[in-house]
């Protein structure tokens, strides 16, 4: 299965491309995408905007334009020929948890999305490529409310409150909710050495879940890289070699050391 963020709105009430935003310095999407990238193999962004390029994902583009998300999930399902996962760019609060639960309910109806406190989410869920053909038929008459959408077809809405912490489901429309997002997400820096340079591609990584101690983390980076399980790697605070039960308190220097030679 194959993984879409929808980018393509005119972000009215924002002002600016929401996706592209940056929030506590990482553009909104590369939330998104980095949490996507553990649970599917494929990637692509629904937007017309050149400058998603620089993600290094495929562009997909609306065929039908100026119909909103239901005209987003057209495109992807026309692309990908297959069911697919969809997502909005301005949810950057979503776990791999959230999606692995998901993806474990869903029974093939002809779209299967999340609710939360009793709220559904149209745009964090699953359409099957059999759901096209409604899709199509509600876009040639201009009934494009994905609301409406979701009750006409034979959808399935999966109850996510004894799961999941409701901020996950936070969306960005207003200035005014991006401010309270950027409140409340805890971005740690967390500094790679050695070879595990390899697994996270980079000398540096960013988490966006809170952790308050070294077996939160632990548990947190290898479900979002399982090769980290089979290493007898370091997870080193403050200059200062850790056990699993220590606290990490909040601003501090946090690095990850591979093995070392013959221990």
């Amino acid at each position: 299965m194959e993984a879409y963020i929808l980018a393509g709105g005119k972000s009215t009430r924002m002002g600016e491309d929401k996706g592209l935003k940056k929030l506590k310095g990482v553009p909104i999407i590369q939330y998104i995408i980095h949490t996507l990238s553990v649970c599917f193999p494929v990637i692509k962004i629904n937007t017309d905007n050149s400058e998603y390029l620089q993600f290094g994902l495929e562009l997909i583009f609306d065929r039908n334009k100026n119909k909103g998300p239901i005209g987003g999930i057209q495109a992807a399902l026309e692309n990908s020929k297959n069911d697919i996962f969809i997502v909005s760019c301005d949810m950057p609060l979503i776990t791999p948890e959230a999606i692995k639960y998901l993806l474990e309910n869903h029974n093939n109806n002809w779209a299967t999305v999340a609710s939360y406190n009793e709220r559904i989410q149209p745009l964090f869920g699953i359409y099957t490529y059999a759901s096209l053909q409604l899709i199509n038929k509600r876009i040639a008459h201009n009934q494009l409310k994905m609301m409406d959408f979701i009750q006409e077809s034979h959808s399935d809405i999966i109850d996510m409150n004894n799961k999941l912490n409701t901020e996950i489901f936070s969306n960005i429309n207003t200035q005014e909710e991006f401010k309270k997002i950027e409140k409340n997400i805890k971005n740690m820096n967390i500094k790679i050495f050695g070879k595990l340079t390899d697994i996270f591609q980079s000398e540096s990584y960013q988490i966006k879940e809170k952790v308050n101690t070294v077996s939160n983390l632990k548990e947190l980076l290898e479900n979002y890289f399982p090769e980290l399980k089979t290493l007898n790697y370091l997870i080193i605070v403050n200059n200062t070699n850790t056990k699993e039960s220590d606290r990490i308190p909040e601003g501090a220097e946090v690095a990850l050391l591979p093995p070392f030679s013959g221990g």
